[in-house]
Parts: C-alpha cells; structure tokens; sequence
C-alpha cells in the first residue's frame, strides 16, 4: 500500500485507541494495559513510516461515477482500459527518464522493466492498488520506476490543472508519445463520466468532472508534432544551468533557440560553456516542435546532438 494510506490508516488507529483508553474507567487496569499495548505498537508503526524514504513505485487509483458501482464493483472493460492505458503511461515515462528522449516510434525497450502490479483493490469508492515487485527486496535509492510514477502524476496534475499556463510549459517539453498516452488515460474517464483519485508519493488528489474534462478538452484540442532536423552552423551560447541554447545556422544566417536536451550531461553541457567551444561551427541535430491549439501555432526547438565539424 502507498505510504500515505499507510500512514492514514495507522492515524485513524492510533486515534481509536487513544479514544478508547480515555474511555476506559481508571480501575479497568487489564483493559488500559491491552489497548495502551496495541497504542504504542501502532505509534511505532507510524514513526516507522514517517521516517522511511518511499522507494518503490505504488499508486493507488480510486474510481467513481456512471462505471462504478458504490465500493461493490466496476465495469470491467472500463477498468480494463483505465489501468492498460495508465501502465502504457508509466511504462512511456520510464522510458523517457532513462533514454533522456524516448524515440518519436516504435517499441519500447525493455518494457517489461517498467511493469506495474495489481496487488489490491482498495475501497472507498472503487480502485486498484498498482504497486512495483522486485524479487531481490527493496532497492537502497528510489527506483527508476518510483521516478516514473512522480513524474506521470506531475503530467496529469499539470493536464487538469485549474490554470491553464502549466499545461502551455508542459506541452514545450513533453515527450510527443507520452502526451498521447495521457490523452488516451483522460479519454474513457470522460466518456464514460467517470471520476477518480489519484494517491501517488505525498500526491492525494482528486479529479472531479470539472477536472477530467478540463483535462481532455486540453488534450484533444492539442497536436504536437516533431520532427528531427540536421543544420550547420555556429554555437552562439549554451547557458548550462538553464539548459538553453542558442545557434546560427550557416547558410540562411537564421539565429535558432531553444532548449537543451536530457541526453546532453550538466557537465558535457559546463564543459561546452568553459572550454570556449562556443563560437565554432557544429552540426546540430535539433528536434523542431509544432503545437498546435484552435487558432494558434506555436513552433519550439530542442538540441538533440552536435557534431564538430572542420573548423575553417
């Protein structure tokens, strides 16, 4: 179970069980004894969980609304299709956190890798524990699929967020194919004016219907389209910290901007800044972004690689 329902479940417990010695008549020294035993165990629990770092991925998703029955049941094929196209989600994120830039088609590697398990199905409304298995225990540092579920709870925040200016930062940066994925997680929730939950790290939020559909309207209204292109050119300036960069391409004299990628280390990138390699002509990989929304096109760059070429 998540550390957060965890820890909400031992503080109702701990909660009942100081109620209850409270209640107890000061003579009754065999019952105070009992329950102020199994208040100190559940105390220890919780200090227990307050000071253990959460390492591996587990994501709880309640459902409510017209596919749901009270905490009785779910439509299957519902259900089937919200947690395939959240694991395709997760599994699309992984990939891009380990790649530093998931490629623009085809399979992904080592998708087993990324596979989250039912292992509960938790009340309230209707939903599903999803949670990370490793045969060999508990890692010593927050796995790469932890990182995965953080970021992917981060998208869908930023999908239904009240404001609409995360969305436009998110929609710079996100990966082409993991847009699609979300857009494809929102879809049969508003289709089938469906509500959910969403307990993830410290993250317990919930979308109602204002939310969902706020979520898809973005979505389906939305296109990203990238494509890789290869120019020569002069570096101009790389600001390391900042990740941006800027490019002058040769011939056309067209000054091109944009951000750096993941792929590229903070220290290849210090390195590029303090070795004077600005100034010297590269051929650039850079990935050209059309977004387009109803009325508007917006057009951004990404330096994917850079070969030196002979220096004149």
């Amino acid at each position: 179970m998540t550390r957060k329902l965890d820890r909400e479940e031992l503080s109702a417990e701990v909660a009942s069980h100081e109620a209850m010695v409270k209640s107890l008549p000061l003579n009754d020294l065999v019952g105070r004894i009992g329950f102020e035993s199994r208040l100190e165990q559940a105390r220890r629990k919780l200090a227990d969980i307050d000071s253990t770092e959460e390492r591996q991925a587990s994501v709880a998703l309640y459902f409510g609304g017209e596919p749901v029955v009270g905490s009785r049941g779910i439509q299957a094929e519902f259900g089937a299709t919200v947690i395939s196209t959240y694991q395709d989600l997760i599994a699309k994120v992984w990939a891009t956190l380990a790649s530093g830039n998931l490629s623009l088609r085809g399979q992904i590697r080592d998708k087993d890798a990324a596979q989250l398990h039912i292992t509960n199905l938790v009340h309230g409304s209707f939903g599903f524990l999803l949670e990370e298995l490793d045969q060999d225990g508990e890692p010593l540092f927050t796995s790469p699929l932890k990182e995965a579920a953080d970021k992917a709870t981060e998208y869908l925040l930023q999908f239904a967020d009240e404001d609409e200016e995360p969305f436009i930062r998110l929609t710079e940066e996100i990966n082409p194919r993991v847009f699609t994925s979300i857009r494809d997680f929102f879809r049969p929730i508003y289709r089938c004016n469906a509500v959910f939950r969403l307990v993830e790290g410290d993250v317990d939020q919930a979308f109602d219907r204002q939310a969902v559909e706020r979520a898809f309207n973005r979505a389906e209204a939305t296109e990203i389209d990238d494509q890789d292109v290869t120019v020569e050119g002069e570096l101009i300036g790389v600001v390391p910290y900042a990740r941006r960069f800027e490019f002058r391409t040769h011939p056309g004299n067209e000054l091109v901007s944009g951000k750096v990628a993941q792929s590229f280390g903070q220290s290849y990138l210090e390195r590029m800044h303090q070795e004077q390699l600005v100034g010297r002509r590269w051929q650039a990989v850079l990935r050209r972004r059309e977004t387009k929304k109803p009325g508007r096109t917006a057009e951004s760059f990404t330096l994917i690689d850079l070969r030196e070429l002979p220096q004149e």
